[in-house]
């Protein structure tokens, strides 16, 4: 054998036993897609039946507040109706305070005036009664 064919047995190998050791530490290095992808599909169905839960319970949640907004809504309805009335019977009490308010103003005035006419009554009676007194008993 040449000394050209020796080396490349030589060579030849070194390239088999370089390319035993790549493989053999990739061999050990290896994933497990299998198992990995098992996992990963079992942690996605996870938080898909977790999401599930969540709305579910996220959509509870909303037909209540939907409920509770229809409650208070009817509730504002009701109140505006009662706020309406209880103005318009503000504005009728209001009348009727305007209305008392002008008659016992002319009851004042009636009573000031009788008060005054009473008045010129006892004056005009006192006048007369002090002449009387004096035409009786003679006083000059």
């Amino acid at each position: 054998m040449s000394g050209l064919a020796k080396f490349f047995v030589v060579l030849n190998l070194v390239l088999a036993l370089f390319f035993l050791g790549v493989s053999a530490t990739l061999f050990q290095a290896q994933k497990d897609w299998k198992s990995a992808a098992e996992k990963a599909l079992e942690s996605e169905e996870m938080t898909v039946d977790r999401a599930r839960e969540m709305k579910a319970t996220l959509q509870g949640k909303i037909d209540q507040t939907e409920r509770e907004n229809e409650s208070v809504d009817r509730e504002n309805v009701q109140l505006s109706a009662k706020v309406n009335d209880l103005q318009n019977t503000n504005g009728d009490l209001r009348k009727d305070v305007a209305s008392l308010e002008a008659k016992i103003e002319a009851n004042e005035t009636r009573l000031a005036q009788k008060d005054e006419h009473i008045q010129d009554k006892r004056g005009r009676g006192i006048s007369e009664i002090c002449s009387q007194y004096i035409s009786r008993h003679h006083f000059s």
